[in-house]
């Protein structure tokens, strides 16, 4: 798996959309979602290299085997977030 992009986005709306981040197994991040799609394929969300509290984190990175699921798994985020506001 691969990094394939970026999106910023606070903490909170992560967790309001994902529930709350699965255990880091990595060494370099500290928060982790694993979006899990219908045909079977996945992709993360997941910090790289933060500082500070990761509640106060905005900047994310979207990791998959595709520059697809980058995109797929924006549109979720994006799809989900519109129904919280």
């Amino acid at each position: 798996m691969y990094t394939q992009g970026y999106f910023d986005c606070n903490y909170k709306t992560l967790v309001s959309i994902f529930g709350p981040p699965e255990k880091s197994i990595g060494h370099e991040d500290r928060a982790m979602w694993t979006i899990v799609f219908k045909n079977g394929t996945f992709a993360t969300i997941y910090d790289w290299r933060t500082t500070g509290p990761i509640s106060k984190n905005v900047e994310w990175h979207i990791g998959g085997d595709s520059e697809e699921l980058c995109f797929m798994s924006f549109l979720k985020y994006r799809d989900e977030s519109e129904k919280l506001y």
